[in-house]
Order: C-alpha cells, then sequence, then structure tokens
C-alpha cells in the first residue's frame, strides 16, 4: 500500500500547491480543507479512531467540497 498511498499524498499535495499558485481565496480555502479532511482521516483510520474525528472529517470535507465548487461556478460565470 505504500506506492497508492504515496501517489494520492503527491496527487492532493500537487492539487493544494497549484490552488496556492491560483490566488483564488475558495479554491485554496477548499484545497486546504480538502487535505485536512484527509489528515485527519488518516489519523483517525491509523492511529486512534474517535468519533469526533469522524465528525470533523466529514465537515471538513463537505466544506472544502463547497469551496471548491464555489469557486468552479464563479469561474464558470465570469
Amino acid at each position: 500500500m505504500k506506492t497508492p498511498v504515496f501517489l494520492y499524498a503527491m496527487t492532493i499535495g500537487t492539487m493544494l500547491y497549484v490552488a496556492l499558485g491560483t490566488n483564488k481565496k475558495w479554491l485554496i480555502i477548499g484545497a486546504g480543507l480538502f487535505v485536512l479532511s484527509d489528515s485527519i482521516l488518516a489519523i483517525n483510520i491509523f492511529y486512534q479512531e474517535s468519533l469526533w474525528g469522524s465528525l470533523v472529517v466529514m465537515m471538513t470535507y463537505v466544506l472544502a467540497q463547497y469551496f471548491l465548487v464555489k469557486e468552479m461556478i464563479k469561474k464558470e460565470i465570469e
């Protein structure tokens, strides 16, 4: 599983890096929340499972998707 995990980490890391280079506030927030969500998920699965961790994962994931879509829709309208 080391290779798939490494590739996935590189993928979301690249997403955050590209978002940071855009100067688009909602895109940066969405990408940051997405990375945070996956980081908390990994801790919750592999280190210490908790109900609060699962709740925070879902909250950050939903917010990340909302902000990413919000910025992309805004871009389409412009």
